[in-house]
């Protein structure tokens, strides 16, 4: 669209929107409130609770579990001091149920250091026997307030299935809360529920509820971001989306693809466009996967949803203005009407150098590509609806240097201690395959294996310095000996050097210019 365009209809009055555009749009947001909690007035204390110094955004260090946990026992205790029966209740409850076990200390065993996903301290509830579907706990504090102190309230919930809910002074209060503490002990009650459960993004089952130090500024901030974000969905809501389009002016010559089809193209502004099957630039909105299956969408092999599934979903999205389909959709959907994109998921077609890290130069890859490509495609050849394909998501090719990373390097190699859990994580969609951060050059030549990728690196490393021994003096490193590299590797050494990490960027660029030769190949 010209700026001239542009200028004309933002000058232009708005005409008013469809009733049905604003229907939906949430109320404007107010500044968030700011609950002031009081300690109680009487403190006998929850038994054996001695009150801990407050952290900022640190989970308190001592706790009391209580499980399993009746209804009314929950009841009881969030009452807080604002019931008078409220103290000889909690102290029976809690009193009677020490001798039983029911009540106990919080062991250290049950502490994780560096949990996923802000790599803070978490309780463990796997370790408490506490993370099969339907368990639940509840965790007991006293933390001491020197000063008024303004926080943000996180229960912490951490795993699929996991809630948690906390209580100050009896009072429940949810995630993302502000609360004003004023001077005094401040009971903590926070419940974990564990519900049924789906591995996915991550195996662990933890809570790690805690209070964030915040400001006046930044619980203004807030508002003013939510302000700002519902303010772009009213006026988007507003907006005459095909008087928008019609006012943008396509440079025929820049045009790529199949008339008829989707194709890509710039504007005589020189800005690209999707453009539909009609020949009309479009904006993409879509949905990702809608299947049985989950995120592998096809890669999971789940049977296709019913017609009048695939039919009534298809009028949902329609409905909520998404005019295209996503990415992991599963074959039921494609004769839909919406545009959609295909997943050829590269990256999990064998032989791999490592779990789902494929070798590019083995000829049995470049087939196993080729078979599921003329699996994928050709059902697909006709389709005005296939917008594109995805070759992979997120991947990239084990470069140190990636997504813009600059390394000061103070000597030629980083010692990692250990893997931090948080770059552990289990994600059967996107697995970490390299969580030590070894650049694919390193990694390859640590390799005792002829694979060809394997075989290619060292060709690689040959061709430029005559040998490993070589190429370790150009790296400032000691490289002479057998297994050198792999050495290094086994003990967490991450070769960083300027020069290392420049073979290293050339090698991707072959590794990577391969990659795309055989999928692009394949598929077209």
């Amino acid at each position: 669209m010209s700026k001239a365009t542009l200028n004309q209809l933002e000058a232009a009055p708005t005409a008013p929107a469809p009733a049905d555009r604003l229907a939906g749009l949430p109320p404007r947001p107010e500044a968030p409130p700011v609950k002031i909690l009081a300690p109680p007035d009487s403190s006998p204390g929850w038994p054996d609770l001695s009150p801990l110094p407050f952290e900022d955004d640190v989970v308190p260090s001592a706790w009391w579990v209580f499980s399993p946990v009746p209804s009314d026992a929950i009841e009881t205790l969030s009452r807080g001091a604002a019931d008078p029966a409220w103290y000889p209740a909690a102290d029976w409850i809690l009193g009677t149920n020490r001798d039983t076990g029911m009540l106990r200390p919080l062991p250290e065993s049950a502490w994780v250091d560096d949990s996923y996903p802000d790599g803070g301290r978490a309780i463990d509830l796997a370790a408490l026997g506490l993370d099969a579907p339907g368990r639940r706990a509840l965790f007991l504090t006293v933390v001491r307030i020197p000063e008024p102190v303004q926080a943000r309230v996180c229960p912490g919930a951490i795993g699929e299935g996991v809630e948690s809910r906390l209580w100050l002074n009896g009072e429940e209060v949810s995630h993302g809360a502000f609360v004003e503490l004023r001077p005094g002990d401040h009971r903590m009650m926070a419940l974990a529920e564990v519900g049924p459960r789906r591995p996915w993004q991550w195996e662990g089952c933890r809570i790690a509820p805690r209070l964030t130090r915040v400001t006046p500024e930044e619980i203004e901030a807030v508002h003013a971001w939510k302000l700002d974000r519902w303010r772009v969905m009213r006026d988007a809501a507003k907006m005459d989306e095909a008087a928008l389009l019609a006012g943008v002016r396509m440079d025929p010559a820049t045009l790529r693809g199949t008339p008829g089809f989707h194709q890509v193209g710039k504007d005589k502004d020189g800005r690209w466009w999707l453009v539909g099957p009609d020949g009309r630039p479009t904006v993409y909105r879509g949905v990702c996967a809608p299947n049985r299956g989950g995120t592998g969408g096809r890669r999971m092999r789940k049977p296709p949803l019913p017609p009048e599934t695939v039919a009534d979903w298809t009028r949902t999205m329609r409905a909520w203005g998404f005019n295209q389909i996503g990415c992991w959709a599963t074959l039921e959907f494609y004769e839909a009407g919406l545009g959609h994109v295909e997943m050829i998921d590269t990256y999990y077609v064998k032989p791999w150098i490592q779990t789902k890290f494929p070798d590019v130069f083995d000829p049995a890859w470049e087939a196993a590509i080729e078979a599921r490509c003329a699996e994928f495609c050709p059902p697909l050849r006709e389709s005005r609806n296939l917008v594109g394909y995805y070759l992979e998501n997120e991947r990239g090719f084990m470069e140190t240097l990636r997504f813009g990373v600059s390394i000061e390097a103070r000597g030629p190699v980083y010692q990692a201690h250990g893997v931090p859990e948080r770059r552990q994580v289990v994600n059967e969609a996107e697995p970490i395959t390299n969580p030590r951060g070894i650049g694919l050059l390193q990694y390859l030549l640590s390799l005792d294996s002829d694979a060809p990728g394997v075989c290619r690196a060292r060709e690689f490393v040959l061709e430029r310095h005559g040998g490993i021994p070589e190429a370790g003096q150009a790296w400032g490193m000691d490289l002479s000996g057998p297994h050198a590299v792999n050495r290094r590797t086994v003990d967490g050494q991450r070769f960083i050097a300027p020069a290392y990490l420049r073979d290293e960027q050339d090698f991707v660029r072959i590794w990577a210019r391969r990659y795309f030769e055989v999928v692009v190949g394949a598929i077209r």
